[in-house]
């Protein structure tokens, strides 16, 4: 009985999840990657993102009906959000006249290269809050693991030519990283004060 019940949830979250995968390229193809892509990312970033959008329309959705999200749900938010960056990084086209940036300058502060600078310190910080939260290993292990990625994906961005190895890129991206795990750990530190409190 207990076998039935499990392969008839393990079909209709299939079948879900087919259901927000077509909801989330209608949506994203609608208005969704005009608000939050831009125009030069390719094909992969685009998959990447509506893959990742699908499966938030899926847990949203899980979580209507059974009010909880599971360990196992953050954690494949947590991959395909990872994967949504990897994506992200490696999808522009081959233009750039210039591949490499090793000079720390942040350049001019118009509208463009704020967003850039914010975008750069935000788009890694719920990585490093979810790698401190799945990752049961040493913040600074993890911080080792994270600038050896951001290397290889810089590195990979030079080679292909779809963007610059900028080291402006990396030391922003860290700042993120580490905020996030540097907030992580505070809540963390929070709730056993709490925990303690009650006691």
């Amino acid at each position: 009985m207990e076998k039935k019940i499990e392969t008839k949830r393990i079909i209709s979250d299939i079948f879900l999840f087919i259901f927000t995968t077509i909801v989330s390229f209608l949506i994203c193809y609608i208005f969704l990657d005009d608000l939050f892509i831009p125009a030069f990312i390719t094909e992969l970033g685009r998959i990447s993102f509506r893959l990742f959008v699908s499966y938030l329309i899926f847990i949203l959705i899980k979580w209507v009906f059974n009010k909880e999200i599971t360990a196992n749900n953050q954690k494949i938010v947590y991959i395909l959000y990872f994967v949504l960056l990897i994506g992200l990084s490696l999808s522009r086209p081959s233009f750039y006249p210039q591949s490499q940036n090793i000079n720390l300058k942040l350049g001019y502060f118009n509208d463009i290269s704020k967003y850039v600078l914010v975008a750069n310190i935000f788009m890694y910080f719920p990585l490093g809050f979810f790698a401190k939260k799945f990752l049961k290993i040493k913040s600074k292990n993890i911080i080792s693991l994270f600038i050896l990625y951001i290397l290889v994906i810089e590195t990979m961005q030079f080679l292909f030519k779809v963007g610059y190895f900028d080291i402006n890129d990396i030391l922003l991206n860290l700042i993120g990283f580490i905020s996030g795990l540097f907030v992580f750990s505070l809540i963390n530190k929070l709730k056993t004060k709490e925990r303690a409190g009650d006691k």
